[in-house]
């Protein structure tokens, strides 16, 4: 009787917590090369290709992707996203626009939760389908000029949903991605790939409202105009150099006057291009 009444016990807290059966992902290494590599949102790809260190610890992070659980919470799922697509990039560079890579996203396969998944499987099958929040299109990266920003920290579950909303707002307010031009909202070519946007907020229009500042101002008769995704590759801005140290002139050598250097023309400001936007299917589609 007394082993019956502890196989129930054990039986009856197995189902009151199965979700902490064990603890997400550690990605402890994944975040070392952000913090290392990461600047402004986008990775310092030279770098990285020199940095032996950090190069070891995205392998280290990627090995424990490739055998982690299928039921990785959706941070864990996010982090290992990132990670692939900045390991593929770096095996292929030279890299001047990313969908000119053949097969990058529907094709090249990498070994996660015990399966080989393309980066489009990953994505589609299992972060978009499965978990159904809109808010992840503002934390994927796609090594792109368009692409969302990486961010320098990875993905904790605990803090998940707000850093969802706050990406999602640094989404909205960077008129890279939304602004309105002559009266229409002319929106990245994101909003246009996925259904998911219109799923949970009723319109696309509606979802940007939801986290647009109110400075935007956004009518519901505003007709949703796309801007062209740009694939070219994503690069660090270039840290400041270190000014030469000043010398003095010697006051025995005549020196010759400073040529006087005409001020540089400053270009006309010419806007991204922009055009009424046809219907359009996921990313590995897009141009």
């Amino acid at each position: 009787m007394k082993v019956l009444c502890l196989c129930v016990v054990g039986w009856l807290v197995a189902l009151q917590w199965p979700a902490h059966a064990a603890a997400e992902l550690n990605a402890d290494a994944w975040g070392r090369v952000l913090r290392a590599h990461v600047r402004a949102g986008r990775m310092d790809w030279d770098a990285l290709a020199k940095d032996g260190t950090a190069r070891k610890d995205l392998m280290l992070y990627l090995r424990a992707v490739a055998t982690m659980r299928e039921d990785e919470p959706l941070a864990t799922w996010l982090n290992a996203y990132n990670a692939l697509v900045v390991h593929a990039i770096l095996g292929r560079m030279p890299v001047r626009r990313v969908r000119d890579l053949a097969g990058f996203f529907d094709t090249t396969r990498h070994r996660v939760a015990g399966q080989q998944r393309t980066l489009d499987e990953i994505a589609q099958g299992v972060i978009q389908d499965r978990f159904k929040d809109s808010r992840v299109h503002a934390a994927m990266f796609y090594a792109s000029v368009s692409s969302p920003a990486l961010p320098t920290q990875p993905f904790v579950q605990a803090t998940l949903d707000a850093e969802l909303t706050r990406l999602a707002r640094a989404l909205v307010a960077s008129t890279d991605h939304v602004r309105v031009v002559d009266g229409r909202l002319a929106v990245s070519s994101l909003f246009f790939w996925f259904p998911d946007f219109a799923r949970d907020a009723g319109t696309t229009r509606d979802w940007i409202k939801r986290y647009a500042a109110p400075s935007l101002r956004i009518t519901s008769e505003m007709k949703l105009v796309e801007i062209n995704f740009d694939w070219r590759l994503a690069r660090a801005p270039k840290l400041p150099t270190a000014p030469a140290p000043a010398t003095t002139p010697d006051a025995s050598t005549p020196q010759e006057p400073a040529a006087v250097m005409p001020a540089p023309a400053i270009a006309p400001e010419v806007p991204a291009a922009v055009r009424s936007a046809p219907q359009r299917g996921l990313p590995r589609r897009a141009p």
